[in-house]
Order: structure tokens, then C-alpha cells, then sequence
């Protein structure tokens, strides 16, 4: 029975990050969220659901923005049907961080999105 503990402790603890990497994460959330803030600011709406979705992992509306930022480009301007979808991306997203993300690293994410 010591002998199972023991590898089920060891295998738990492998699991966990080190702090290293824990601190790693934190900067680079960072980084991703300051970029998130300053699009939002330059009025590139599209642009910051793209991060906000690369942060969290969400690889469809990552690309869903790649191809409204297609589309806004070719238009010249972003129409009216797709803003609303925009916005309705990023309302899943903070939906979705708010499950997903708790703390410090939630607070950051909505203070950038």
C-alpha cells in the first residue's frame, strides 16, 4: 500500500506546475491582455477577439475574427451584421473566461476585453 501512495503522490505532484512556469503564464497573460487593451483602444474591435480567443484557447472564434478582419478589410469597413456578431463573439468569450479563469488572471483578462 506505501508503494501506491507514494507513485500516486509522485504522479500528482508531476502534475502541478512549477512556480517557474506558473509565473511564466502569468506574464504572458501579461502581455496577451495588454495587447487585447491596446486594439480595443486603437478601435480595432476585431483584432482584440482574436487575442482574447488565442488566450483562452478557443481556436473557432480565433478564426471566425481572422475572417471577419478578411471581410472588414475587403469592405473598407466592418458592415453592421458583423459587429453584432463581433459582439457576440466576445460576449461567449468573457462568459466562457469567467468559467474558465479565476483571480488575478480573471481580473486581468476583463481589465484588457
Amino acid at each position: 500500500m506505501g508503494t501506491l501512495s507514494g507513485e500516486l503522490g509522485k504522479f500528482i505532484c508531476e502534475d502541478i506546475p512549477e512556480e517557474k512556469e506558473l509565473d511564466e503564464a502569468y506574464v504572458n497573460l501579461e502581455k496577451e491582455m495588454a495587447k487585447v487593451a491596446r486594439a480595443t483602444k486603437l478601435n480595432q474591435h476585431t483584432l482584440a477577439v482574436k487575442i482574447a480567443a488565442d488566450v483562452l484557447g478557443v481556436k473557432k472564434v480565433s478564426k471566425i475574427a481572422e475572417h471577419i478582419k478578411e471581410i472588414e478589410k475587403l469592405e473598407g469597413h466592418l458592415p453592421a451584421p458583423l459587429a453584432e456578431y463581433r459582439s457576440y463573439l466576445s460576449d461567449g468569450l468573457r462568459k466562457y473566461a469567467k468559467q474558465e479563469l479565476s483571480g488575478e488572471a480573471l481580473e486581468m483578462f476583463k481589465s484588457g476585453f
